[in-house]
């Protein structure tokens, strides 16, 4: 099995991702951890690309949670048996990420960079709402549904996701 999360920020990927790679039992690969140092910042494109393929290598069955379009987006969802496309209004994920930021301000989760606390400055608050849903996002968001129609899941809110994992378990 290999699952693909991706979706706005905020919307509950990382959430979504543990949950299923625990219900499946395969390990989960958490991009933030290989694309960010603890301060937030970009680490090197080659490095971010040389622990994917380290994954992928090494991972006949994963969970990958996030987008990074520059990471061998495209290589991820032809990979994938399975694309979930949290679609989620940007007030909600505004709301996760302010509450998630809140909770892990001074400690760092799991899907984070080892060392890294969650922010909510403004222009992670404007990301949410605006810079991270430009036509360029939207557009490769719109490309992967339109391309990959036979194995994309689009849960647009939590109830969605809920009924979604309900089903697995059946």
């Amino acid at each position: 099995m290999k699952i693909a999360v991706i979706g706005y920020s905020g919307s509950g990927k990382s959430t979504l991702a543990k949950e299923l790679g625990s219900f499946y039992g395969v390990p989960v690969l958490f991009m933030d951890k290989i694309c960010n140092d603890k301060k937030w910042k970009a680490l090197p494109l080659k490095d971010r690309i040389d622990a994917l393929d380290e994954f992928l290598k090494n991972n006949d069955s994963w969970i990958i949670d996030g987008n990074y379009n520059r990471v061998n987006y495209w290589e991820r969802m032809q990979l994938a048996d399975k694309i979930i496309f949290l679609d989620f209004n940007r007030f909600d994920c505004y709301k996760s990420a302010k509450a998630r930021a809140k909770t892990y301000s001074s400690s760092s989760r799991e899907s984070a960079p080892e060392g890294a606390f969650d922010r909510f400055n403004l222009s992670f608050k404007l990301w949410i709402l605006f810079t991270g849903r430009t036509r360029k996002y939207k557009k490769t968001y719109k490309q992967t549904v339109e391309d990959y129609k036979d194995k994309v899941v689009i849960l647009k809110n939590r109830q969605d996701i809920d009924k979604f994992v309900k089903s697995l378990r059946k």
